[in-house]
């Protein structure tokens, strides 16, 4: 079975907004982590087959951009999902609080 990989960028000042509206759009809890390559990061841990993580786009040690092609968000959401990520993209587009703009999908 083959998986996904798919990367959004995500505005705004604040996590706890995009982590609260993740919660309830699909379902999920996520846990505060922290971590030397991805600074403070949100982790879905509720054991479905689909990982959700939310992290800010800035380096905690030099404070560049995690991705720099996509500097222009200040939050970087990556789902690991074997299906239904066409029905993902939709539900984060068209979000108000979210309003995630899709970047890159990778198969594995």
């Amino acid at each position: 079975m083959h998986k996904n990989y798919s990367l959004y960028g995500v505005h705004g000042d604040e996590i706890e907004p995009i982590v609260k509206r993740l919660e309830k759009l699909f379902g999920i809890k996520m846990e505060e982590r922290d971590s030397i390559v991805w600074g403070d990061y949100f982790l879905s841990t509720n054991g479905q087959p689909n990982q959700f993580s939310v992290y800010w786009n800035e380096e905690p040690e030099d404070g560049g951009p995690q991705e720099p092609e996509f500097e222009e968000y200040e939050f970087l959401l990556s789902i690991y999902e074997s299906t239904n990520m066409p029905e993902y993209d939709r539900i984060l587009s068209e979000d108000p609080i979210i309003s995630a703009t899709f970047l890159e999908r990778n198969v594995y």
